[in-house]
Parts: C-alpha cells; structure tokens; sequence
C-alpha cells in the first residue's frame, strides 16, 4: 500500500509524532472495540499487517547488496578517477562531476564541486540543470568553454561511455569508467 501510493512508513516522522499517531490509532481501536469487537480486530490485523509488509520489504532491501546501486556501491574505476582529481587539484580548484557521483567525491576526497547534493548547494536545481545540459550533446563547445569560464570550473570528471570533447580540455587520466579532465584556459 505505501508503495502504491509513493508514501513511506511512518520512520520519516519525529519520534513525538510518530509516537502520538500510536497513541491516537490504539485509542481508536480500542474505543471500537467497546462497541464492535470485531471490526476492532480486523483494524488491527490491519495495521500489524501493513506495518509488517513495509518493514520487511525496507530491511530486504538494505540488506541486499545492488552493484547498480551507487548510494552504496561505489565502482573501482570510479574511486580511481577520485584518487586522480585528488592528487592534481587544490582546495581553490572546482570541479564538475556528473550529481549522482558529487556526493561521494565530495564526501572521499574534501575537494570542491560545482554541484554536490540539493542540502549543501545554494540554487541547486539551476545548477543540476546546467550540469544535465554541459554533459548532454546539445550544446554549441563556445557556450561550453564560456559556462565553464563563468563558473570558474578547473577539473572535470566525466563518464567514460559520455566523454567531454572540447578543445580547452587536457586529458589526465582515464579509465573503462571515467575520465579526468583539466580545464585550460
């Protein structure tokens, strides 16, 4: 049921209103149960049943191990492109990394991106769609160099299958899963 209707369990709540809405749907049943025991018992036949289908479905899936999944499973060649923008930038250089990977380059390596997460970016969604548009084909390489200039962008770590292709870009490293790129100016 929570998963048809794109809510979660109730673990999002604080501890205070989680514990009040307990509180609330116990005195509710048992108030029913005064009066039609039976439908007091299916109500919370109920409530154990959904509250044990969502749990269990959530601990399934924290406990499967994903590879596709990058929230835990970070790839090799990845954490090797990481390891190479570490070595060669400084804590005044930025560097542009497709969102899903800014978070953990971020977190692994203390250096500076354009864009890591929406809680720790100032005008994220303008920034993520600008990040979507560099790495997409449309695009003219004039407005790419003038939008990386403007952005005081230094570094550049893309996919390897989505390689940057611009005439101010110096190739530094690369791998089966990612490519290093220093901006030249």
């Amino acid at each position: 049921i929570p998963e048809k209707m794109h809510i979660l369990n109730l673990r999002f709540f604080s501890v205070i209103l989680t514990l009040t809405i307990a509180y609330i749907s116990t005195d509710l049943i048992w108030s029913i149960s005064r009066r039609t025991p039976g439908l007091a018992w299916f109500l919370a036949f109920l409530v154990i049943v959904i509250t044990i289908t969502v749990t269990a479905r959530q601990l399934y899936e924290r406990t499967v191990f994903n590879r596709e999944n990058i929230n835990t499973y970070l790839p090799i060649g990845a954490l090797a492109a990481y390891k190479e923008a570490e070595k060669v930038m400084d804590e005044r250089d930025t560097l542009l990394i497709p969102p899903l990977y800014a978070p953990t380059f971020t977190g692994l390596t203390g250096r500076r991106v354009f864009a890591a997460y929406d809680l720790t970016t100032i005008d994220f969604e303008r920034k993520n769609r600008e990040i979507t548009s560099f790495f997409s084909p449309s695009g003219t390489p004039e407005d790419k160099i003038d939008w990386l200039t403007r952005n005081h962008i230094t570094y550049i770590i893309a996919l390897a299958w989505n390689p940057v292709d611009l005439p101010n870009l110096q190739k530094l490293f690369e791998n089966k899963y990612a490519v290093v790129y220093k901006v030249v100016n």
